[in-house]
C-alpha cells in the first residue's frame, strides 16, 4: 500500500507549496530518525510533527486545482513520458514534454510510477 502514496521528500515539499488536504496516511520520524509512514484509522490523532502523506492522485489533483498545472503522463513504444499544460481556465498552453529525458534508450521511464514520479517532481520543481 506504501506505493499509493507520495515520497516523504515529495511531500515535504507539497507542504511548503501550501497543501493541506486531509489524507489517509501521514508522514513522521520516529526516535531513531527513521521516516515512517503510517495510515490513519477513523481513530487515529495526528502524530505530532507529522506531515500529511497525499495520494499521488492528490497530488496530482493539487497541482492542477492550486497551480493550474495538468500532468498528462502517456505511453509510446519506448514507454512512458509527460507532458504538462497550463489548465483550460489558463487556456490550455502546452508548456512541457519530458522528451527523452527518461533512463532507458528510448528516453522514456520503463514504469508508468517513476514517469509520474518525475512529472510531480518537475512540477514542483517549477514552483519553487
Amino acid at each position: 500500500m506504501n506505493n499509493q502514496f507520495v515520497t516523504y521528500e515529495i511531500a515535504l515539499a507539497l507542504k511548503e507549496l501550501g497543501y493541506s488536504e486531509i489524507c489517509l496516511g501521514e508522514y513522521y520520524i520516529d526516535k531513531n530518525k527513521r521516516i515512517i509512514l503510517s495510515y490513519k484509522t477513523h481513530y487515529h490523532t495526528k502524530k505530532r510533527n507529522s506531515i500529511q502523506a497525499p495520494l499521488w492522485q492528490q497530488a496530482i489533483d493539487f497541482l492542477r486545482e492550486k497551480y493550474d498545472i495538468v500532468i498528462n503522463i502517456y505511453a509510446n513504444a519506448s514507454g512512458y513520458l509527460f507532458e504538462m499544460h497550463d489548465s483550460a481556465k489558463r487556456g490550455g498552453t502546452h508548456r512541457y514534454d519530458s522528451g527523452f529525458e527518461g533512463p532507458n534508450e528510448g528516453g522514456c521511464w520503463n514504469i508508468y510510477p517513476e514517469a509520474r514520479k518525475q512529472a510531480i517532481l518537475k512540477a514542483i520543481e517549477w514552483l519553487v
